[in-house]
């Protein structure tokens, strides 16, 4: 008698591990259009953007890299600065 409530018990683990991997795929699916969305919305206001304010913010960078020659932290700022360079170019 002890069989079929465990069997039932393990019925419903195997449809809740179903469930749990098919809500992961949804999130990992949901982050990827996330980012692609938020790519084409700093494209849509590159585009959009006069000419003199999309070039302040490259020169407000560069002078703050040449003020902070000593940090490290200048990879990730190069990295986006690289970033808005090509969407410009596009």
């Amino acid at each position: 008698m002890h069989a079929m409530p465990t069997l039932r018990l393990a019925v419903a683990v195997r449809v809740m591990a179903k469930d749990l991997i098919r809500t992961r795929h949804q999130i990992e699916k949901f982050n990827k259009l996330r980012s692609q969305l938020q790519g084409v919305s700093l494209h849509i206001q590159l585009m959009s953007a006069p000419s003199a304010a999309v070039a302040a913010p490259a020169a407000k960078s560069k002078v703050a890299q040449a003020k902070s020659t000593t940090n490290d932290d200048g990879g990730i700022d190069s990295e986006l600065q690289a970033r808005l360079d090509n969407l410009r170019r596009m």
